[in-house]
């Protein structure tokens, strides 16, 4: 471990990689992503799923004349959006035609579509649900804005069970959390070998544990050491940028809850060191005597 340090301290005239606080939190809540599971992106074909209506909820008849969801829909979760589409290749049901409806933090997502409903044009149709690892619940409200007749909506409660399996929408990616305790005192940097470039980390989670010195003023740190190249995560861009810079500069707080960054843009490497720290010395320098810190250097 000790010569990990030594090697980014050499790169960065004694400095290395740090991380985020609460008042990074409210500054910078795009990069945080809070779920122990994420979903799948990057899917290239649809997945097929089934449709279960579990309740409706009709006051003026509307079911007569409104066409009932299919049997079955296609899928697509690409970059942390969803997309819901009928099954069949022709347009059989106009209402169900939703734009890419991105999933919240939450794995909660909400879109519309407007269609001549039962001989009614523009008739609003609101679609929400909730991403399990084993299905998609949610509800479908045909008439939204009240524009079938008596204005009374019809809506469908409903679950999507993907066809292929309990994996198909959620996948748990085994991000490493950085926790640090300031009482510890001291730093250190865990050593991780990895087969290829697949087995480096999409992202990482932190905690601190202030222990009893919550309110001292603190240089935080968030710094990642790719190759030679050198980068602090930066608040106001809330990107990763080139060079050492302190992160924040403010009171030590707890951070009980682990807080993820998901999907650092960086550039492709087989070494990868970052590390969450704290010193107590505020001169945008890092201060090795009063450095606490913990982190991980990835590499194949």
């Amino acid at each position: 471990m000790k010569h990990c340090i030594e090697r980014v301290f050499s790169v960065l005239a004694k400095a290395i990689v740090l991380c985020s606080s609460l008042s990074i939190l409210l500054l910078a809540p795009n990069l945080l992503y809070a779920q122990e599971l994420v979903l799948k992106t990057g899917t290239t074909e649809p997945e097929k799923a089934s449709v279960s209506i579990t309740k409706t909820t009709d006051v003026a008849g509307h079911s007569c004349c409104v066409i009932a969801p299919p049997s079955l829909i296609e899928i697509f979760i690409l970059e942390g959006d969803v997309v819901i589409r009928e099954n069949l290749g022709g347009n059989s049901v106009p209402w169900l035609a939703f734009d890419p409806m991105a999933v919240d933090s939450n794995l909660e997502f909400i879109g519309q579509s407007r269609a001549t409903v039962a001989g009614f044009s523009n008739i609003l149709t609101v679609i929400t649900g909730t991403i399990y690892q084993d299905r998609i619940t949610g509800q479908i409200t045909i008439g939204a804005d009240d524009g079938l007749p008596t204005g009374a909506p019809l809506i469908h409660e409903f679950t999507f069970t993907p066809l292929t399996g309990t994996e198909f929408f959620i996948t748990d990616i085994g991000v490493p959390e950085l926790a640090l305790q300031t009482a510890l005192g001291g730093y250190s940097i865990a050593e991780v070998e990895v087969e290829d470039e697949n087995g480096m980390p999409p992202g990482f989670s932190l905690s601190l544990d202030a222990g009893g010195q919550g309110g001292t003023d603190a240089e935080w740190w968030l710094v990642m050491l790719i190759g030679g190249e050198l980068f602090s995560f930066d608040i106001n861009t809330g990107l990763f940028m080139p060079g050492l810079t302190p992160t924040y500069q403010g009171p030590i707080v707890d951070i009980p809850e682990a807080v993820r960054f998901w999907e650092f843009d960086i550039p492709p490497g087989n070494d990868l060191t970052i590390f969450f720290g704290l010193d107590s010395i505020l001169d945008s320098l890092v201060s090795e005597p009063s450095l606490i810190g913990t982190g991980f250097h990835y590499y194949f």
